[in-house]
C-alpha cells in the first residue's frame, strides 16, 4: 500500500524533533520501549470517537496514555503536542505508522560512545553529534560516558573502530617516540 506523502512528513517531522532531543544510547533505548508500549497501550477508539469534542477532553485522555512512561523526554514531548492541541500524532493508525517510521529511522543512524574526563553540557553533546551527522550523513547519537581515567581528550568508539584522543595515549605515544630518539642518538 502506497503511503500517504503528507502523513509520511508529519511524520518525519515528529521523528527529527524527538531525535533532536536523544542525547545517549540509553535515552533512545528507552524511548523504542515506550513508542511499543504505547502503541499497544493507546485506546484509538476513545480519541476517534471524541473527535469533536473539546480539547481538553482529548488532553486528559492522552495524558493518562503518557503518564507513566520511562522516558522523560518522550514524555515531555508528548505533553507538549498536547499543550498546543496537535493531537494528529493520537489519531488512529497515525501512532503505529509513527512507531514503524521510527524504527526504520533506528536503523539509518548510527551510535558513537563518546568517553571523556569530565562530564559535557548538553548542549555540547548535541553540537558534536550534529557536526557528525552532518559529516556522516546519518543521524549520529553519541552514548557519553564518563571515566576517570582519562586525564583529558576523548576516545570514539563506533562497533570495532576507535579513535583514542586521549591525553594519556598522546603523552604515552610521545614518550615512546623520545625513548626511541634517545636509543638511535645513542647509537650513533
Amino acid at each position: 500500500s502506497k503511503e500517504n506523502p503528507i502523513m509520511m512528513h508529519e511524520i518525519e517531522r515528529y521523528i527529527a524533533e524527538i531525535f533532536n532531543f536523544i542525547t545517549d544510547k540509553f535515552e533512545l533505548d528507552q524511548i523504542i520501549f515506550d513508542i511499543g508500549r504505547l502503541s499497544e497501550k493507546f485506546n484509538y477508539t476513545i480519541i476517534a470517537e471524541n473527535n469533536q469534542s473539546d480539547p481538553n477532553f482529548k488532553k486528559q485522555q492522552i495524558r493518562k496514555e503518557i503518564e507513566d512512561i520511562g522516558s522523560e523526554t518522550l514524555h515531555d514531548y508528548l505533553y507538549t503536542l498536547t499543550e498546543e492541541d496537535d493531537f494528529w500524532l493520537f489519531e488512529p493508525n497515525h501512532f503505529a505508522n509513527f512507531k514503524e517510521q521510527f524504527e526504520q529511522a533506528i536503523t539509518k543512524t548510527d551510535i558513537f560512545q563518546l568517553t571523556v574526563a569530565i562530564q559535557l553540557q548538553n548542549e555540547d553533546i548535541k553540537r558534536m553529534a550534529n557536526e557528525l551527522s552532518q559529516k556522516m550523513e546519518k543521524t549520529v547519537i553519541l552514548d557519553v560516558r564518563i571515566s576517570n581515567g582519562l586525564i583529558g581528550g576523548a576516545i570514539i568508539k563506533k562497533d570495532n573502530y576507535i579513535l583514542d584522543y586521549s591525553l594519556k595515549t598522546k603523552l604515552t605515544n610521545l614518550s615512546e617516540h623520545w625513548k626511541k630518539s634517545i636509543q638511535k642518538a645513542n647509537q650513533v
